[in-house]
């Protein structure tokens, strides 16, 4: 399971949507992210973790550029 899938597991209906117009992505590719068939880039990385107010962090979705969390 992905971080971000897990993340949003339990949060209210809406929440991926919110997320997405938040970091600047379409919903399409935020559920690419959700569901392991697309990498964020380190930039996008960094958006989600300042959206998700650090709960996702940029090293569990990206441990490969800034190490393991």
């Amino acid at each position: 399971m992905t971080v971000l899938k897990e993340w949003l597991k339990g949060k209210p209906r809406g929440t991926q949507q919110t997320l997405a117009r938040a970091i600047g992505v379409s919903e399409t590719w935020l559920s690419l992210l959700v569901t392991n068939r697309a990498r964020c880039s380190p930039h996008l990385a960094n958006a989600i973790q300042q959206a998700t107010g650090g709960e996702v962090t940029r090293e569990a979705l990206r441990p490969d550029i800034f190490g393991a969390a």
